[in-house]
């Protein structure tokens, strides 16, 4: 009961504003010019606030693990959208738009450790420390060649860089002998070039579609 005033304080209430405007601008009788911003907010996943809720550690040296925090804030993303789009005749629809997303508030494991026992051992505690930026560009064409028959293509040109890819990634670090990132790299699920296609026919019995997919590799060698 005596440690309980020290060792344990309520988590504090968390409260977020999410602005957001869009608008779009008809530049002709066939094309728009359209703009989006917004912030956007998610909380953390439960097992981040709740893992190892009992402080169980072992008697080690070095950084024998990590815990969680239920005083953690939420995810902040701020999105922004600029987009055009195009009928280039009465059957195809052109749209093109560039994107960019600031990432902020992600969980990641403090680069700092805590010590316990006289300093032989340490732990990490998750906290907002990580972020990410991600920047692309789609390009689609939608085309309908008769009544029956239609196709679409998306291409995706996207860079998406990070602190860390996973929450465990600085706490992993330091617990190999390793210093913790400290700048921007690609993260784990970054993908440079991305096709997606269709083929679609349907009448009044009977839909058909063919679906494909190109994708580019990851940035890193998969385990």
């Amino acid at each position: 009961d005596d440690r309980k005033q020290y060792w344990y304080k309520p988590a504090s209430s968390k409260y977020s504003i999410s602005p957001r405007l869009g608008f779009s601008f008809p530049f002709s009788s066939e094309g728009v010019i359209y703009f989006s911003y917004g912030h956007f907010f998610r909380a953390p996943r439960f097992e981040l606030l709740y893992y190892n809720s009992d402080f169980d550690l072992e008697l080690t040296t070095g950084n024998v693990g990590v815990i969680g925090n239920a005083d953690l804030e939420p995810e902040k993303t701020i999105s922004y959208e600029l987009g055009m789009q195009y009928l280039l005749n009465q059957n195809s629809k052109l749209d093109v738009t560039l994107y960019c997303r600031d990432i902020r508030n992600l969980t990641g494991t403090s680069a700092s450790e805590i010590s316990m026992f006289g300093g032989t051992s340490t732990y990490s505690k998750f906290e907002n420390s990580d972020f990410g930026f991600v920047k692309g560009l789609v390009f689609s064409i939608d085309t309908s060649i008769n009544d029956n028959l239609s196709y679409n293509i998306f291409y995706t040109f996207q860079e998406a860089k990070g602190t860390a890819s996973n929450p465990y990634q600085a706490q992993s670090s330091l617990a190999a002998g390793i210093e913790p990132e400290i700048f921007l790299v690609p993260l784990d699920w970054d993908q440079t070039h991305t096709i997606n296609s269709g083929l679609y026919y349907q009448n009044l019995k009977v839909g058909i579609s063919l679906i494909g997919r190109f994708e580019s590799g990851m940035p890193y060698t998969p385990i």
